[in-house]
């Protein structure tokens, strides 16, 4: 019906002098259609119709890839596409990537399927590593910023591993004297409401990938390794790191970093420490982690009482009927 009512449209636009583009044959066309739909007879059939006909359909398979407002059918194109033309479709795929509206949960398992099989998750490695070569020698390219955080974005929804070395890379990526710590606050929390194309997002997205991405032991060593650095600027990433990553066993090192008068981001790690110290314990996490070492022997196998909860009766560590302090001022008062 849908094609039917575009060639009487067409002849009626003839009838008036206007011209028309070639749309191809209407079985073809209806094939094209039903690449969308959901029902996997219905999208097998159509595929092998069209690839059976490969010269009259590549021009509809292209001219749907790129215009057409169904964007699940022009990612359907692209895949029946690269049964014909491969070099096309791979180059139509990654055009139709950069939409960041077909990562969003309705389309993010039919991208998924459609990159891995058209492009591949390595060209997309190979991108980041191109990228941060290119920022090594010259850190305020926007174009190298925007190529490297949409390859580490497409990289997450395709659930790739998280590259050690690569990640470590970008959060040491050459940095830029006296950035704005503000600048990197707002970005990594989303509180700018406008993207803007700074060197902090490298580090953001490398730290995100490696958190999500990546065996937690490896994960936390690079971030800790970046908490040491000089700069605050990586310090700082390395933070909202190790808040995506939700482990406890960060709570030293950032208590020995808010500890320190100088430094620029002793806010952000006491925060954090905060935070990871008096989160609520999940069902499979009854008593207190061994490794936070600022518990005594005698209390490893107590209950974990999380922050806003008051105890009704004086406890072992000396704490009642108040909130336990945070993981900074239990130190000071230790000194």
């Amino acid at each position: 019906m849908h094609e039917a009512l575009e060639d009487a449209l067409d002849r009626l636009a003839v009838l008036c002098g206007l011209s028309v583009p070639d749309r191809g044959p209407r079985d073809l066309r209806l094939a094209v259609r039903r690449l969308a739909s959901r029902i996997p007879p219905v999208r097998e059939n159509a595929a092998g119709t069209l690839v059976s006909r490969p010269h009259q359909a590549k021009p509809i398979l292209q001219t749907t890839a790129r215009f057409s407002h169904n964007k699940r059918q022009a990612v359907a194109a692209c895949i029946a596409l690269y049964d014909i033309d491969k070099p096309t479709a791979t180059l139509l795929m990654q055009q139709l990537a950069v939409n960041h509206q077909l990562h969003e949960a309705a389309y993010r398992t039919l991208m998924r399927t459609a990159i891995q099989h058209v492009v591949g998750g390595d060209h997309y490695i190979h991108e980041a590593r191109e990228a941060l070569k290119w920022l090594e020698r010259k850190p305020e390219n926007f174009k190298a910023i925007s190529l490297f955080t949409h390859a580490l974005d497409v990289l997450m929804l395709l659930n790739e591993t998280a590259d050690v070395d690569l990640c470590r890379a970008a959060m040491f990526v050459r940095y830029v004297g006296g950035e704005n710590l503000s600048l990197i606050r707002s970005e990594a929390t989303g509180e700018s409401g406008v993207r803007t194309e700074h060197i902090c997002q490298v580090r953001l997205a490398a730290g995100i990938w490696l958190s999500r991405r990546c065996r937690p032991n490896i994960a936390l060593s690079v971030m800790l390794e970046a908490l040491q650095h000089p700069n605050p600027a990586v310090q700082l990433t390395a933070i909202y790191g190790l808040r995506h990553l939700n482990d406890d066993r960060a709570i030293s090192p950032l208590t020995a970093l808010a500890l320190q008068s100088s430094c620029a981001v002793r806010k952000d790690a006491e925060a954090l420490a905060h935070r990871l110290a008096n989160r609520p314990p999940d069902e499979f996490m009854l008593l207190r982690s061994s490794h936070v070492n600022d518990i005594s022997s005698k209390n490893l196998m107590c209950l974990h009482i999380p922050a806003d909860h008051h105890v009704l009766s004086g406890g072992s560590d000396g704490y009642s009927d108040h909130k336990r302090p945070s993981p900074i001022r239990e130190a000071t008062l230790k000194k």
